[in-house]
């Protein structure tokens, strides 16, 4: 997709200070080009005579280099240029120019792959990373190189463009939305058609995130109230800051001592 119709010169000089450069991995890229052209060469000569396998062999390797050439002049041309007030991500398409203060969400996808059950944490999951907003989505994988430390740079400027926001809206008495995840002056709502919850924001004790999922935890409790996939919580980043800081508000004023109050032996869910 190409962002907008300016000179890319242009465009990325009042992005600020450029931050970093990240180019396209050539392997991911060109494996699918040379089986492509190997499967070509194999449907041209099989079951044929000698002379007819050699030349699918023949037609395999010159699709195959093809592709290939095809592929590398596009890893050449592929590149993502941080900068301070946003990116450009340049394709022989064109460049496609993303503002911070213009992305509404930045969120973290995780699939596991067949029989990933078998396999570490680390690798049982295909992960990629998405910038969006109306109309408009930006894809980040494993064909960019060093692309699990862009998604960090990117979720740290889109975060600090976002908090302010969402604790201005939260503090007017706006419930703000992160996914399926409402918070609120009342507290954190789980808009879930099949298990709607609520939890009061007295005893909110704060929000952890990690790469594959987002957790609530629950004052005076160990385990995590509520645990939900990274990918249904767009901004989760923001999610954690904009309620570490009403924690540490709440609990200046002397509002968090909820679960204090327990009798010994009752659970805070009764």
């Amino acid at each position: 997709m190409t962002g907008q119709p300016e000179n890319s010169e242009a465009a990325s000089s009042d992005l600020g200070e450029l931050v970093a450069e990240f180019r396209g991995r050539l392997v991911v890229v060109a494996i699918p080009c040379l089986a492509l052209g190997v499967a070509a060469g194999f449907i041209i000569g099989h079951g044929g005579a000698l002379g007819e396998v050699i030349a699918g062999l023949i037609v395999g390797v010159a699709v195959s280099v093809g592709l290939f050439l095809l592929c590398f002049l596009a890893w050449r041309k592929l590149t993502v240029r941080v900068y301070s007030g946003g990116l450009v991500y340049r394709t022989v398409k064109g460049d496609d120019l993303w503002r911070w203060s213009e992305v509404e969400e930045f969120l973290i996808r995780a699939e596991e792959r067949e029989n990933g059950v078998l396999l570490p944490q680390g690798l049982r999951y295909q992960v990629w990373y998405e910038l969006r907003q109306p109309g408009r989505k930006r894809t980040f994988d494993a064909t960019i190189r060093g692309h699990a430390r862009l998604s960090e740079m990117i979720e740290e400027f889109v975060t600090e463009v976002q908090l302010p926001v969402a604790l201005a809206s939260f503090r007017s008495g706006s419930v703000v939305p992160f996914g399926k995840l409402l918070l609120g002056q009342d507290g954190l709502v789980v808009a879930s058609p099949k298990h709607p919850r609520f939890l009061p924001l007295t005893e909110l004790a704060g929000i952890s995130v990690s790469r594959y999922d987002v957790k609530v935890h629950r004052v005076g409790r160990k385990l995590a109230w509520l645990s939900v996939d990274r990918s249904d919580v767009p901004n989760a980043a923001v999610l954690a800051e904009l309620a570490m800081r009403i924690v540490v508000e709440r609990d200046f004023r002397g509002g968090g001592e909820s679960d204090a109050k327990l009798k010994p032996g009752q659970s805070p869910d009764a």
